[in-house]
């Protein structure tokens, strides 16, 4: 049973480093990647941005990588975005969201909506982008997506923004939020924010702006959300005239990392010329206002500016110029809304007539449908007076055989009854012999059951006495069983405690190495990973070592292994023995080898035995020896051969030199091992008629001595 769990347990090993080194190559794939598209998504309006987002999609195409694969489509999208190229900008979104669909990767899907929607909402097709998000909302509603319910509500917010309808873009804001934190509760609400405020904004609605703000830093966590709020909050306070407020919000800012504002760059810039002005300094405000890339906030920042420094003319011309600016643009949105309503007139008549057509060929067809079920009735109800007639043919047909078999079996009963008649009087002529033969019989079985029963009770007596001797005998076996029994419990305790630690530290340390590789890969570097698949490595050899000594131990103790002598080079052995310990030499000692034999020396031996013993001794050196050396000694004498492994180490105290050749017997508890080695390398040896001892008369360390006859001398 426990040679079976030893094996299961090295099978289980090798698995985990098979799944180790699958997660290291994995994340060399995907470290590929990202350096890939992070190089691309930083070029993607340019050419060069182009080719490289094309070799990603054909890398993660050969790779069969579907993420790697939908995520590669983003870098044209994005490039034939910015150029303005209709037909291959709609291309790539077509298939991003069809590959997204079929690979269920959800949010690349949305992610080519959204981009969709801003391009239309760019080039002022609002009613075109509009049924285009109708359109994605059957998908929504049918597939119940929340997240494409909530994107919905925002989208819609985004064209009615972009139209100049802000109060419906607020209510459709408003409606976004309230179902996020309904259906979607951990979703970031940064973009949405960034939409309400730039409506209140343009609306002159600084006390709702706010408010917001306000109600959003109350609730939010996120950190890029909290900075579009509080630039916002100190956008409205300055507005507001409440300067105290202002300055804190503006110190509050100054803390925050600049990347934080990539995305409110526009009223950030505001901010910081809304302080310069409030500060007095107003040369610095002008130069900045002027150096404000946005229009609308530009001329903002000018009333703003007029008003501080009491130049009220210019405050209301400028204000005036905003209104009016609007005004253009709301004009502008409306006539192209009317060219669109009037296109969507004229689409509306072209089906409606299109639709009268269809009603009636739907009519003509429905009367020829009528006329050709009238006929299939006529049909239906001639084949039924045809199925009428011919089930009346049968029934009288059946009548006429029923009469004859009603005759038939008149006959059959009359015959049956006078063979009954027959058949009872020889019952009963039968009957009478069966009785005298029966009585006859029951006399005999008497007599034999009689003589049978006194022969039983003969041989049950004399099994009985047997039985009685064969308990006692069995007694006593049983009792001297229980005895050995009771002592194998105590050494199977005894090498379970043993075990349990020796297997565990090692495999601890598997899990927990092999836990940071998966949990930290990212946030380590490729020298610690290295490192820590060395550390699982040297422990997976450790653990392996362990089981290889217990199940030679089982094997050789069982009687099941034989020895397997071939000729063999001495020094071959020797250094083979060497190189599998060598790595786990202390820093600074030195691993000697020394032979009275040449390199062409052949010798009969078990080679694999051999080896073993070997590395069992200068395993428990190198242990136990931090400075000074190791050296293997080995001589050819009188047909044996003798190896000696000498070290500087800590050495072995006299009392303890015949001890440490028993089982799980252990010189230092706290140093690895399983306390086996030397156990199974005397047993080894004494197997190929030879022997393993320790030195007594030296004392700068420990030397061992492993002798073995050569079957060639």
């Amino acid at each position: 049973m426990s040679i079976r769990l030893l094996k299961h347990i090295r099978l289980l090993l090798t698995v985990a480093l098979v799944a180790v080194v699958g997660m290291l190559h994995a994340q060399t794939s995907n470290s590929q990647f990202n350096r890939l598209f992070k190089k691309a998504f930083a070029q993607r309006y340019t050419k060069q941005g182009l080719q490289w987002g094309d070799s990603m999609l054909t890398m993660a195409r050969q790779q069969r990588n579907r993420k790697e694969e939908v995520r590669a489509m983003i870098i044209p999208m994005h490039y034939y975005y910015l150029q303005k190229d209709d037909k291959k900008f709609d291309k790539w979104v077509a298939t991003m969201q069809q590959t997204a669909l079929k690979y269920n990767m959800q949010d690349y899907y949305y992610y080519a909506l959204t981009n969709k929607i801003y391009y239309m909402v760019n080039a002022r097709q609002f009613h075109e982008a509009v049924d285009y998000l109708r359109e994605a909302q059957q998908y929504d509603k049918k597939t119940i997506q929340p997240y494409g319910i909530f994107l919905s509500y925002n989208m819609l917010g985004v064209i009615y923004h972009y139209q100049g309808d802000y109060p419906q873009a607020l209510e459709s804001f408003k409606a976004s939020m309230d179902y996020a934190k309904k259906n979607l509760p951990k979703i970031v609400l940064e973009s949405t924010y960034r939409e309400m405020c730039a409506c209140y904004r343009k609306t002159f609605e600084f006390e709702k702006l706010l408010n917001l703000t306000r109600q959003g830093l109350a609730v939010e966590k996120d950190e890029q959300t909290v900075s579009v709020l509080l630039v916002n909050k100190a956008y409205a306070l300055f507005l507001l005239g409440k300067d105290m407020e202002f300055y804190v919000a503006c110190n509050r800012l100054e803390k925050m990392p600049e990347d934080r504002f990539r995305k409110s760059i526009r009223v950030s810039n505001a901010v910081k010329t809304f302080k310069m002005i409030a500060d007095g300094q107003y040369e610095l405000a002008e130069k900045s206002i002027q150096a404000l890339k946005d229009p609308e906030e530009r001329e903002m920042a000018w009333w703003v500016y007029y008003k501080r420094t009491k130049q009220y003319d210019k405050a209301n011309r400028t204000l005036r110029g905003i209104y009016i600016q609007q005004a253009k643009a709301n004009m502008i949105d409306v006539e192209s809304s009317m060219a669109d309503i009037n296109a969507q007139i004229d689409r509306t008549v072209l089906e409606t007539s299109k639709r009268q057509a269809e009603n009636e060929n739907t009519r003509l067809a429905l009367q020829h449908a009528q006329l050709q079920l009238d006929k299939a009735s006529l049909e239906l109800k001639r084949s039924r007076d045809e199925q009428e007639i011919a089930k009346t043919s049968e029934e009288r047909n059946l009548l006429s055989y029923n009469y004859q078999s009603l005759l038939s079996r008149q006959l059959e009963d009359s015959l049956a009854h006078q063979r009954f008649r027959h058949d009872q009087q020889m019952q009963e002529m039968e009957t009478q012999g069966t009785l005298l033969i029966s009585t006859l019989a029951v006399f005999i079985i008497f007599v034999t059951l009689a003589v049978l029963y006194w022969r039983h009770n003969q041989r049950l007596s004399k099994r009985l006495r047997h039985a009685n001797e064969h308990l006692q005998l069995t007694h006593g076996q049983l009792e001297k069983a229980n005895d050995e029994a009771q002592k194998a419990d105590q050494l199977k305790t005894i090498f379970v405690q043993n075990m349990s630690h020796e297997i565990r530290t090692p495999l601890n340390a598997i899990v927990g190495f092999s836990n940071v590789l998966t949990t930290m890969g990212d946030d380590i570097s490729e020298e610690e990973k290295v490192d820590l698949s060395h550390r699982i490595l040297e422990n997976s050899e450790m653990l392996s070592t362990l089981v290889n000594d217990i199940l030679d131990l089982t094997s050789i103790e069982s009687g099941r292994y034989e020895m397997k002598m071939q000729p063999v080079k001495a020094n071959t052995i020797c250094r083979e023995a060497m190189d599998a310990v060598r790595q786990r030499l202390t820093p600074g000692v030195k691993l000697e080898f020394k032979t009275s034999l040449t390199d062409d020396a052949i010798v009969v031996v078990d080679r694999l035995r051999t080896v073993q013993v070997l590395v069992n001794l200068l395993s428990n050196a190198v242990k136990n020896t931090t400075e000074g050396s190791i050296t293997l000694n080995m001589q050819h004498i009188s047909g044996s051969l003798r190896f000696v492994v000498t070290d500087t180490g800590v050495g072995v105290p006299p009392e303890k030199m015949d001890e440490i050749f028993e089982r799980f017997k252990k010189l230092d508890a706290f140093k690895q091992g399983s306390g086996l080695g030397l156990y199974i390398s005397r047993t080894i040896a004494e197997k190929m008629g030879g022997s393993v001892d320790i030195d007594r008369q030296y004392t700068s360390g420990a030397r061992f001595v492993f002798t073995i006859p050569d079957r060639q001398a």
